[in-house]
C-alpha cells in the first residue's frame, strides 16, 4: 500500500497534507504527532501533542529533527 493510496482513507477528515502526514504515520505504526493542528485530534489512534506543551508532557526532553537536543539548539 502506498502513501498516496493510505492518504486516500482520509479525504474526508482532512487536508491534503495533512493526509500525507497521517498515511505515512499509520504506514509506519506511529500513534503521536506533534502539531498545532488541531485536525489531528479527532482521529482515532492518533494522539496529537501540541508544540506548545511538549516540553511540560515530556518531562523538560526536547527533540529536533528526530534527535534529542538541548534547549539553546530548540530555541528559534
Amino acid at each position: 500500500v502506498s502513501i498516496a493510496q493510505k492518504a486516500a482513507n482520509y479525504s474526508n477528515v482532512l487536508h491534503a497534507v495533512d493526509r500525507v502526514h497521517l498515511a505515512s504515520m499509520k504506514l509506519q505504526d506511529v500513534t503521536e504527532i506533534i502539531s498545532a493542528d488541531t485536525d489531528f485530534d479527532g482521529i482515532p489512534g492518533i494522539k496529537r501533542i501540541d508544540p506548545l506543551k511538549y516540553k511540560d508532557t515530556q518531562g523538560g526532553l526536547y527533540f529536533l529533527h528526530g534527535r534529542r537536543a538541548s534547549e539553546q539548539e530548540c530555541r528559534i
